[in-house]
């Protein structure tokens, strides 16, 4: 039986724009009770305001979720208003555009902090009440860069792959629970988020590179294809269906299921087909003109 929002409580961490705030106005849509976290409290209030105008119960908490004490005091707001946590969706996190060697190690912990640290930080704050309620859902929005390998965001891609180890294996110490947790994992999503990288945009460094990426194909006899573009609107849409009928793993664009399955079974094929667009951004990043390159990239 599909699992019934209307009334439960839902908690949403990077609920300031993009994927979280989409998903968070999707829950609403449902019925749910919504706590919204991130750093940005303006817009964390403004989205409370917007959504309580509308009759939806919400609650606004500003918070660092790379911090275990944030953490704390978040899922201490949300009970106090609410009285429990139902269903928590993680997925604050943030980019890098930089090669390894330009990857700097105030970067590399930034990153990990939010893109895996807050996870663990998010589940010892949030797993007590649900076991107890043996009822629950958690959300780790991760990304297809978590099975693929992605040139120059190589910390991101480590930390997604670190977040997707952490729900998979959460799912398995939580059988029989009545605790579910899920995994997303989605590709290329029209928000601020490829513009918001540290080291500098990761989006005009794509985006530079995909003209020189298409006559490299071409010149090399390799047949690729992306994945397309989504909506954040689009990727809320697949974690409420994840909510609603849990199931281990969700790719939310065409063909990248396929594509970590290729990943697995055939590395050396996967990498192949990356072939002229981490060429095409070799040739980008090395002319420094954006990214984190100094001409070693």
């Amino acid at each position: 039986m599909s699992y019934d929002l209307q009334g439960k409580v839902a908690l949403v961490t990077g609920a300031s724009a993009g994927i979280g705030e989409a998903t968070a106005r999707k829950l609403a849509g449902r019925g749910a009770r919504v706590v919204l976290a991130a750093r940005r409290g303006d817009r964390l209030e403004a989205l409370a305001a917007e959504l309580g105008a509308a009759g939806t119960e919400a609650l606004a908490v500003p918070c660092d979720v790379s911090l275990a004490a944030d953490n704390q005091r978040l899922v201490r707001a949300a009970v106090a208003r609410f009285g429990t946590v139902d269903v928590a969706v993680l997925n604050a996190g943030r980019g890098n555009a930089a090669s390894v060697e330009d990857t700097t190690e105030a970067m590399l912990e930034s990153l990990f902090r939010l893109n895996v640290f807050s996870l663990y930080h998010a589940a010892r704050a949030l797993l007590p009440r649900m076991k107890a309620q043996r009822s629950g859902r958690i959300v780790t929005v991760a990304s297809v860069a978590g099975k693929l390998g992605m040139p120059y965001m190589n910390a991101y891609a480590a930390a997604k792959h670190a977040a997707v180890g952490f729900s998979n294996t959460l799912r398995l110490e939580l059988l029989g629970t009545g605790v579910e947790a899920t995994v997303v994992l989605p590709a290329a999503v029209a928000t601020e988020w490829s513009t918001a990288t540290e080291g500098g945009s990761l989006g005009e460094l794509v985006a530079r590179s995909i003209p020189r990426a298409r006559e490299l194909a071409r010149e090399l006899g390799i047949r690729g294809g992306g994945s397309g573009v989504l909506t954040a609107e689009q990727v809320a849409d697949a974690i409420l269906a994840a909510i609603e009928d849990p199931v281990p793993e969700v790719y939310t664009h065409a063909g990248t299921h396929d594509q970590a399955i290729e990943a697995v079974t055939d590395r050396a094929a996967a990498e192949r087909k990356a072939t002229p667009l981490a060429l095409a951004m070799q040739e980008t990043y090395a002319a420094g003109s954006v990214g984190g390159g100094s001409g070693a990239g």
